[in-house]
C-alpha cells in the first residue's frame, strides 16, 4: 500500500510569500505530482501546519487546492491551525 506525506503546508493569504517561497506554488505543484504520477497512491495524508496564519483565506485556499487532488486524503492540524 502506497501512502504519500505532505507535511507543513504552511499555507498563506493568496500571493504572500514566506522566507523566500510561496507555500501554495509549492503545493500545487506537490499535487500535480501526485495526480499525474501518482495515482496509484491508496492515501495521502497532509500533516500540519496547514496554515501558516490561521486565517480564513490560507483554510479556503486548502480546500480549493485539495479540491484538485485525484487520490483518496486527510489531514491532520497542526500547532497554526484552528
Amino acid at each position: 500500500m502506497k501512502i504519500i506525506q505532505l507535511s507543513d503546508l504552511h499555507l498563506t493569504t493568496l500571493g504572500r510569500v514566506l522566507h523566500g517561497r510561496d507555500p501554495l506554488q509549492h503545493f500545487q505543484a506537490a499535487i500535480a505530482d501526485i495526480n499525474t504520477h501518482q495515482r496509484d497512491a491508496a492515501l495521502v495524508v497532509i500533516s500540519g501546519d496547514l496554515s501558516d496564519d490561521g486565517s480564513a483565506e490560507s483554510c479556503t485556499t486548502l480546500a480549493d487546492t485539495l479540491a484538485e487532488l485525484q487520490v483518496p486524503w486527510r489531514v491532520t492540524l497542526g500547532n497554526h491551525d484552528d
